[in-house]
């Protein structure tokens, strides 16, 4: 979808944006200064709540990485870069390392660092184990984003979640898929996701937001929902 186009729907539903930083995307990692100054052109007005990157705390390169994801962030306004931990849980101890470094160097900078919970860190508790060793029992303005679908894959209930993630949460990324095992997006409410019990439970321990509908058409190009989507998340908040 064109970026124009995404602005358009945010302006539309009164709505943030997160973008993406992949080579393929109008945001790169190699974006230059000039083309970030056009995108931000194109986003006038559209609230950027972040840069979705790709960044793995288990490449060598991740400070160095984080570095230059925090240049594109500043360009744009964006306050947070959501990372993966890219490692098996037994080099825990080396991601906290380089998390802990990557803060260091963008310190003296406003952007908070989010590792979301994902593949090998896909429980709250593998996250928070990480976030914890990183950081001590300080929840800094660096985190967690709880995406709904990969604890419970993993296992955890979202009270588990909750709790292992409690102090940690910065983000609430939000879709819905046929089951646990066919991971074809659906419109929300119509498949196997906890989104009302979802809502409430971070609301209850706090939680105000942002929230991320997460829209993978990239990956499942049959899929058509935007629109529709935003229309039943915008119900889900204002019913609630």
């Amino acid at each position: 979808m064109p970026l124009s186009e995404v602005a358009d729907l945010a302006r539309t539903f009164g709505a943030s944006v997160e973008l993406r930083v992949a080579a393929d995307e109008p945001v790169t990692p190699t974006s230059s200064a000039r083309e970030l100054a056009e995108i931000a052109d194109v986003l006038a007005g559209v609230t950027i709540s972040g840069l979705a990157t790709y960044v793995k705390l288990g490449a060598h390169s991740a400070v160095d990485d984080i570095q230059r994801s925090a240049e594109i962030a500043g360009a744009l306004g964006a306050p947070a870069l959501r990372i993966f931990a890219g490692a098996p849980r037994s080099q825990d101890a080396v991601l906290a390392a380089r998390l802990a470094s990557a803060a260091d160097a963008i310190s003296d900078t406003p952007i908070s660092i989010l590792l979301e919970t994902h593949d090998e860190h896909s429980s709250g508790e593998a996250v928070g184990r990480v976030l914890t060793e990183a950081f001590g029992a300080s929840h800094v303005r660096h985190g967690a984003i709880w995406d709904l679908l990969h604890p419970l894959r993993a296992g955890e209930t979202l009270d588990e979640t909750a709790e292992h993630l409690n102090g940690w949460i910065r983000e609430a990324q939000l879709k819905d898929v046929a089951s646990l095992e066919d991971l074809t997006p659906v419109l929300p409410g119509t498949g196997s996701l906890p989104l009302p019990e979802f809502v409430h439970k971070l609301r209850a321990i706090g939680f105000a937001g942002p929230w991320i509908l997460e829209y993978e058409r990239r990956w499942y190009p049959q899929t058509d929902i935007l629109d529709d989507s935003l229309k039943v998340m915008d119900r889900l908040f204002t019913e609630r």
